[in-house]
């Protein structure tokens, strides 16, 4: 893309984020803007905070269930 291509939003920055290849054209927005690899970077990492979060200080503070499923 050239540089006057808009940046990507974040709907599409959270599907490149979860997919293990982004398309084509966000693959090569991505190649040539530093802006958009840095939004990606900080979706990433926190996703990874809040899945650290999740699994080691909410999901344990939950009561146990009632009854086996």
């Amino acid at each position: 893309m050239n540089s006057q291509a808009p940046h990507l939003d974040p709907e599409a920055l959270m599907r490149i984020a979860d997919a293990p290849v982004p398309d084509a054209e966000s693959g090569t927005h991505l190649d040539s803007c530093a802006e958009c690899r840095d939004r990606l970077k900080a979706f990433v990492e926190a996703s990874r905070a809040y899945d650290r979060f999740h699994r080691s200080v909410l999901k344990p503070s939950f009561p146990a269930p009632p009854k086996p499923w």
